[in-house]
């Protein structure tokens, strides 16, 4: 037997409008995400790095430098997880704006992401090598 409370109801060209609003900010903050998260990192890293070096006792520096390392991986994961957030959001801005009659002019392209990832994945790599190395 149907629910006869469900209503089922269409949205209104203005709540559209609001709707594509909300997702342009949303979109913003995913997409900000993906390039301040590592580049955040990768500073951090370099001038701890910097620090760590000068008259620390070499186990100490490795141990630092693979703790970096694995911070990098936890920031990785974070990316992921905003990269998801970005593209489900386009896909969403997708539907709206077609169901405002728009042209579909959101895309997600990985290619823009992938050298925020080549950088933090860099970052790592090189601080495992690092800290084996010392």
């Amino acid at each position: 037997m149907p629910n006869e409370n469900l209503q089922i109801f269409t949205l209104t060209e203005d709540a559209l409008r609001v709707q594509m609003e909300t997702l342009q900010a949303r979109i913003t903050v995913h997409g900000n995400r993906m390039w301040q998260l590592p580049f955040t990192y990768v500073s951090f890293a370099a001038i701890a790095a910097s620090i760590a070096v000068q008259g620390q006792e070499h186990f100490l520096t490795s141990v630092f430098f693979w703790l970096l390392a694995v911070a990098g991986i936890v920031v990785m994961w974070a990316m992921s997880d905003a990269w998801k957030s970005y593209k489900r959001t386009a896909e969403n801005m997708n539907e709206v704006e077609e169901q405002l009659g728009l042209t579909k002019y959101t895309t997600a392209n990985f290619g823009h992401a992938l050298p925020h990832f080549v950088l933090c994945g860099g970052a790592v790599f090189t601080l495992v090598i690092a800290g084996a190395a010392i």
